[in-house]
């Protein structure tokens, strides 16, 4: 049985683990995932030959009863391949399940010696890892809009995408409807990394496939469609927190309809600012979701802020989250700035509140109706 100082436990390493002190560029590292030592890490170098096991003479000891005091072996071949050798041990070593007497490793496979499951990491991966986030970045920028303002009539935008690593689990986009109406789509994924930028493509994809082959004229049934597809796709594990608003600068309405999403807020001339709690369930949750809608009159010299939890979440230097109220004076703070102005005002507060570095990413939309 494990010892009382090394209590078995589990941790999980993914694609978003490898940035982590334990997994760097110095070289091929071997991680506990999960047994009695979950995150003893070691190193592997180019150099003799590792041996796992209880006695105190292994290169990579484990406090386990059920490691042999010599339980297995790695080392390299000519070729700066990692081969592991079973040493006859009690219990025998396993290699992604299957018991071996060697075998040669590859990047990710799980080595599992008595209780301790122990993650192999190639180092060469690391830098093809960066590789592909750097892609997936790229194309996922191209899922957003290609500008972050626009102008038309009395309705001006401004925007700010701003992930917390290389790719995002928040999205956003903007439309000038045949009615002549503005629409705004915000969404927030559960989640980060780049399974939950997957997940925004899929949404960015929903949306084209909709716009090209029918033409949906509710925003309603355009969430409706999304969370349907959504649903399909991720089968209930990913979700995504939504906001469709409709402006109508004919009437002066502005309509909402929430999937999860936080409460907007809407920026009188006067200066007070009223909330727009919409609520209902997140897309992709459930077939039969709920959306929160209302409707508002959206007069001349109002200001609208939509933005995602990152920003009201974000850690201040007092401990405690950013949070709705001073998110609600910064907004009452740029009323006499433009969109892009108000934007810029607002970023830099954020970048300096915020006390630790980014942990999640920070999305927000500005739509003024100008009095002009």
């Amino acid at each position: 049985m494990p010892s009382d100082d090394y209590p078995e436990r589990t941790i999980q390493l993914s694609a978003d683990s490898y940035p982590d002190p334990l997994i760097d560029e110095a070289g091929t590292t071997l991680v506990v995932i999960a047994g009695a030592q979950v995150g003893r890490a070691y190193k592997l170098s180019d150099g003799p030959p590792v041996r796992l096991g209880r006695a105190s003479d292994a290169e990579f000891q484990l406090r386990d009863t059920g490691v042999s005091r010599h339980h297995a072996r790695l080392y390299p071949d000519e070729d700066n391949r990692w081969w592991i050798e079973d040493l006859r041990s009690t219990n025998g070593t396993y290699v992604n399940g299957s018991r071996i007497t060697k075998t040669a490793l590859q990047s990710g496979d799980h080595i599992k010696v008595g209780r301790a499951l122990i993650h192999y990491q190639h180092r060469a991966d690391k830098q093809a890892l960066e590789q592909d986030r750097e892609e997936t970045a790229a194309i996922q920028s191209r899922l957003l809009p290609l500008e972050d303002t626009f102008e038309r009539g009395d309705l001006h935008l401004a925007a700010l995408y701003r992930p917390a690593a290389h790719t995002s689990g928040d999205w956003w986009w903007y439309d000038w409807r045949p009615a002549d109406s503005l629409l705004v789509l915000l969404g927030d994924v559960t989640g980060h990394g780049q399974a939950s930028a997957m997940v925004t493509a899929v949404v960015a994809g929903c949306l084209h496939t909709l716009k090209n082959t029918r033409r949906i004229r509710d925003p309603e049934e355009l969430l409706r469609q999304i969370n349907a597809n959504l649903l399909t796709v991720c089968g209930g594990k990913y979700w995504m927190a939504s906001v469709a608003l409709e402006v109508d600068p004919a009437t002066g309405k502005l309509h909402y309809w929430s999937a999860g999403a936080p409460s907007g807020l809407m920026l009188a001339p006067d200066g007070s600012v009223e909330v727009l709690i919409g609520q209902g369930t997140n897309l992709g949750q459930r077939m039969q979701m709920e959306l929160g809608t209302g409707e508002r009159d959206f007069r001349p010299g109002s200001r609208l802020l939509l933005y995602t939890d990152g920003i009201t979440e974000l850690e201040t230097s007092d401990g405690r989250m950013f949070g709705n109220r001073r998110l609600t004076q910064l907004l009452q703070s740029t009323q006499h700035l433009s969109p892009v102005d108000a934007r810029s005002a607002i970023l830099t507060t954020l970048e300096r509140s915020n006390h630790t570095a980014q942990k999640d990413d920070w999305t927000f939309v500005i739509v003024d109706r100008t009095s002009g």
